[in-house]
């Protein structure tokens, strides 16, 4: 069995908005954005669905998240990654966007499958 790549999609967005959305929730003036909990997002759900990745893609799949967090967390150490409230605005916009289209996308394939 392998993984669901639209489901795994799915988890991530919501994670990331729901990350996102808590930052607005607890910033004052400005969303600081921490690097490191962002990347989270990205392995989270590897924890739902460990049984139906092959070694070779959990491990490939590791491999990048973490060179991913290392480069981010080296950015985020020289530059400063800070949103006004409309700028997190549009990006939350943005997320429930693609969730939808996600979601959207899994179901016509879903439909199609069940139509075979």
């Amino acid at each position: 069995m392998t993984l669901d790549w639209l489901t795994y999609t799915r988890h991530v967005l919501t994670w990331l908005l729901s990350t996102l959305f808590l930052y607005t929730v607890f910033s004052a003036h400005y969303v600081n954005v921490q690097i490191a909990i962002l990347v989270a997002c990205f392995f989270i759900p590897f924890l739902f669905e460990q049984a139906k990745m092959k070694q070779k893609t959990k491990w490939t799949l590791n491999l990048l998240i973490t060179l991913a967090t290392v480069i981010g967390i080296l950015f985020t150490q020289k530059f400063r990654i800070t949103f006004t409230y409309s700028q997190i605005t549009h990006l939350l916009i943005f997320g429930i966007l693609l969730i939808f289209i996600d979601a959207v996308i899994s179901h016509s394939n879903l439909m199609r499958r069940v139509a075979k």
